[in-house]
């Protein structure tokens, strides 16, 4: 499954915009946060801003474009500063209060304790190819420039590709392409009975 750049929907936060990629549950809703994993995109457009709560959930953030400085505070009191530059990630719980400072344009994964997520930045030369295998994790694409041929078809810059779970799926870049490929699967030892 593709989701075009046409076919995606920015919606207001304080800070910014967010676009919604995939959640799931698919009938799921972030407002209500009954959902297990969100994978979005968002922009901030304020010099400073304050990271929304999100007890219950851990967070992936990746700066797309732009320079974000994240601050919080540690159970000592000291504030803590981490530095992002484009392309660069961190990995925090939901429930810590974040205050960012920065005009930037980031991607997120959002998921319950209970699941493991990760987001690895790859770039591909033109024609380079990879496989995919799926063995009940999801796989997820997000095209950050270029253009891979998928089996659902082409998929462009700022466009997302949902792998089908259980399979082998081989991707190519149609030309020089950098991409993040999320992979999300239930953590065995933390799955509630």
């Amino acid at each position: 499954m593709i989701i075009r750049k046409s076919e995606l929907i920015a919606n207001k936060w304080s800070g910014g915009t967010t676009t919604e990629l995939f959640i799931y549950p698919e009938n799921s809703n972030y407002v209500s946060r009954d959902f297990d994993y969100r994978i979005s995109t968002a922009t901030v457009e304020t010099d400073r801003s304050e990271f929304t709560d999100l007890t219950g959930y851990q967070r992936i953030l990746c700066v797309l474009s732009g320079e974000l400085t994240m601050e919080y505070h540690t159970d000592s009191g000291k504030p803590t500063t981490v530095e992002l530059l484009p392309l660069e990630q961190v990995s925090f719980p939901g429930d810590l209060k974040v205050v960012g400072f920065g005009k930037v344009t980031d991607f997120n994964i959002i998921y319950k304790p209970e699941y493991n997520a990760s987001a690895e930045i790859i770039r591909y030369a033109e024609n380079e190819a990879q496989e995919l295998t799926s063995k009940g994790e999801r796989y997820f694409i997000w095209v950050i420039e270029g253009e891979l041929l998928t089996p659902s078809g082409y998929c462009k810059t700022d466009e997302f590709c949902a792998v089908e779970t259980n399979s082998t799926t081989a991707i190519r870049a149609m030309v020089n392409s950098t991409i993040i490929l999320i992979k999300v699967c239930q953590d065995i030892f933390k799955r509630k009975v």
